[in-house]
């Protein structure tokens, strides 16, 4: 048999296929760290997340609740965990009504606290406190750098450390060239290589996603080597 067509669909699109409530879908999609597909238009909303329906997020999705002991557990934790003001950030980006992307980046730039969620490295969900100082609101885009002819403000950097501070701007450059682009990732001092595509990247850290789950990674952990052929 052939290969069945990917269904890519929005939250309520998914709901309406699968016969079952948002909060079923949104959490099973902040469970697993899901990222969206692409975007779409729907109306007059733009910029609507579309997310692939894979086989297994079906067969969750289509198979009944049933009320047991544990779901009601589980439940009161992730209550608890919402109250306590630890989320994900596709939890925070839907409470900012922003993307994905923009959320963990005004995260990162504002020195957000994080942790994972069994308290264990990389067990578990990734959960953020949103910080009481952002470095700029959700509402506000990035303006793009103006392409000048003058004199790269690079070249302006002390000489105390400059030169050290000057190949910390250049290798930002050039991981933010790569993003969204697969690459070949090396773990420092195991020699571990890896590929993966690069989420966001920036002069302390970036984030790759491998396997649908993205990990964050510092530049003296790891080290982008090049995109992958």
């Amino acid at each position: 048999m052939p290969h069945p067509k990917k269904k890519i669909l929005t939250v309520t699109e998914i709901t309406e296929y699968c016969g079952c409530n948002k909060y079923k879908v949104k959490r099973y999609i902040a469970r697993h760290n899901i990222l969206p597909y692409s975007l779409t238009v729907r109306g007059l909303r733009k910029d609507v997340r579309q997310y692939e329906l894979t086989p297994d997020m079906e067969e969750y999705l289509r198979t009944p609740t049933e009320p047991r002991g544990e779901a009601k557990n589980d439940a009161v934790k992730e209550a608890k965990r919402i109250a306590d003001g630890w989320l994900t950030v596709q939890e925070i980006a839907d409470k900012w009504n922003c993307s994905y992307m923009k959320a963990l980046d005004i995260l990162v730039t504002s020195h957000a606290k994080w942790k994972w969620e069994d308290g264990k490295p990389y067990q578990g969900r990734k959960l953020w406190k949103i910080p009481e100082t952002l470095s700029r609101q959700p509402t506000v885009h990035k303006v793009p750098a103006r392409i000048s002819t003058k004199k790269d403000w690079i070249d302006s950097l002390p000489k105390i450390d400059g030169a050290q501070i000057k190949e910390m701007v250049l290798d930002e450059r050039r991981g933010k060239k790569l993003v969204g682009k697969t690459v070949v990732v090396e773990m420092k001092g195991s020699g571990v290589v890896f590929t993966g595509k690069l989420e966001f990247y920036n002069m302390c850290q970036f984030f790759v996603r491998k396997n649908g789950v993205v990990n964050r990674y510092r530049h003296n952990e790891a080290k982008v080597l090049k995109e992958a052929k």
